[in-house]
């Protein structure tokens, strides 16, 4: 059965090989259509388009092949389902057998393939922080676990734009450390991990400031090591 995607663009309910490989096409890199961006009518439409790959949903059975894009695609848009399921299954890719240390033989037996592992680096990475910005020619805004599932426990150690190195931790749902290293002294944009919540900043160890608001806007100075805290206390709006 043919049908209509949420950008125009035909295929089949199978799902073959060819669409989910189809990782060049524009249509799988949503890099702007991210949690910063708000519920735009672009991102209305890069989530309905996501959809539409999956009639029956995402779940522990939904087919995901060597070179899909589609777990990729899914973290960046905040899908938690997207991590839960599509990640494990692009390990265990219902194109060719795994092998046990996770490679395949796709491109033949004189070849071991990988492109599956990078694939769920690349959303692994989107799942635990983004740093895109909202619109294009804006400021790159952090995000810490926009698709992580709330009952993944997780601790990463990554590097964000504006060439901050991220470290944080998650427990429980919830956010429980977060610590950044300017490597440049950039001005760091963060959505507050603890919405609603006010936050400590401590800059080379030292108690600085107390900041609030939907999204945390600090300047740093080149190699700062700086800490935020949640701190007891709502703040108003």
């Amino acid at each position: 059965m043919i049908r209509k995607t949420a950008v125009g663009q035909s295929h089949s309910r199978n799902h073959n090989a060819f669409y989910q490989n189809a990782g060049r096409s524009c249509r799988m890199f949503f890099d702007l259509c991210n949690p910063v961006a708000g519920n735009t009518e672009r991102v209305e439409i890069a989530n309905a388009t996501f959809d539409s790959y999956f009639p029956e949903g995402i779940n522990a059975g939904t087919k995901v092949f060597v070179l899909s894009k589609l777990a990729v695609t899914g973290a960046m848009l905040g899908r938690k389902d997207a991590t839960r399921y599509l990640i494990p299954n692009q390990i265990r890719t219902a194109e060719i057998e795994t092998m046990q240390n996770r490679m395949t033989l796709r491109e033949g037996y004189q070849t071991t393939g990988i492109q599956n592992l990078g694939r769920i680096t690349d959303a692994l990475h989107n799942a635990l922080m983004q740093s895109s910005p909202p619109a294009p020619s804006e400021e790159p805004v952090i995000s810490l676990f926009p698709a992580w599932p709330d009952d993944w426990d997780a601790e990463f150690k990554l590097l964000a734009r504006g060439n901050f190195v991220v470290n944080s931790s998650f427990r429980n749902g919830s956010v429980k450390s977060l610590e950044i290293l300017s490597q440049s002294g950039s001005v760091c944009r963060i959505i507050n991990p603890w919405p609603g919540k006010k936050v400590t900043l401590y800059r080379n160890n030292g108690k600085a400031e107390t900041i609030s608001g939907k999204l945390l806007i600090f300047s740093t100075k080149r190699n700062e090591q700086i800490k935020l805290v949640n701190t007891p206390g709502d703040f108003p709006g």
